[in-house]
């Protein structure tokens, strides 16, 4: 899912002081955890998937502070191959964007088209709203209808944390998602305790079809720093992502 690997890179906010020239880039600066799955079409025409639902805690806040923005999320979009490049997405965010946070857990639902080589725009995005450590968040995705406008097939998207108001958006698209991920990014973290304090971060999702359940086939990715591992496994229908790391590594 190229556009959910750089999506923030043009969110995250510039840093306007200028840099020393032997200063070292941040250990932690990009994605470094995720399950990625592009489900198979039938060639009818019909979404591979029509609900993609996600159940996590928000973790401990970061051991330290290091001016470092943390994003955790579910994501969806369609195929590799579509010229309609774009990404629906509820975040779960640590740290300052250019849509705003701060040194607090927050909430935000957006679609954003584009690459980071054509130019990112953020179509669309919900309010933000904070969440506190330990909550139960429940980040929801699912096509509301397929219908045809004006002789052109669109399709209409769903998403929001449920039970946290304003973080629904809704999104007509003119191609189907067909790319589900789930991923942990993080940029200007100068050491491993930019990462939330805990060693692991687990998220379960359920992935549908007219109500079957599907088991997808994931494509896992983790970095090497900070003993960074990613896992997935299928438990009665149910996917369960985890992403472990350990605070003391480089």
């Amino acid at each position: 899912m190229s556009l959910i690997e750089t999506r923030f890179r043009s969110l995250k906010r510039a840093q306007a002081e200028r840099k020393p020239l032997d200063q070292q880039p941040p250990l932690l600066h990009g994605y470094i955890g995720r399950a990625t799955c592009e489900l198979p079409e039938d060639g009818t025409g019909t979404p591979p998937f029509d609900f993609f639902q996600t159940t996590f805690a928000v973790p401990p806040a970061p051991l330290k502070s290091e001016g470092q923005t943390i994003f955790l999320f579910p994501g969806v979009q369609p195929s590799r191959t579509s010229k309609h490049i774009a990404v629906l997405q509820p975040v779960l965010q640590w740290g300052p964007s250019a849509t705003g946070g701060s040194n607090s857990w927050t909430v935000q639902t957006y679609y954003v088209r584009g690459t980071a080589e054509t130019g990112l725009d953020v179509g669309a995005y919900s309010s933000r709203r904070d969440v506190n450590v330990g909550d139960q968040l429940n980040a929801v995705i699912k096509l509301e209808d397929a219908r045809d406008v004006g002789g052109v097939r669109t399709y209409f998207y769903s998403s929001n944390l449920q039970g946290i108001d304003g973080t629904y958006l809704g999104v007509d698209v003119p191609e189907p998602f067909v790319q589900i991920g789930l991923a942990i990014e993080i940029y200007a973290g100068a050491s491993c305790n930019s990462l939330p304090n805990d060693n692991s971060i687990t998220l379960h999702s359920v992935i549908k079809s007219a109500d079957v359940t599907l088991s997808p086939n994931w494509q896992i990715v983790a970095e090497a720093m900070c003993a960074f591992t990613a896992t997935a496994t299928e438990r009665n229908g149910v996917q369960e992502v985890a992403f472990n790391y350990d605070l003391s590594g480089t």
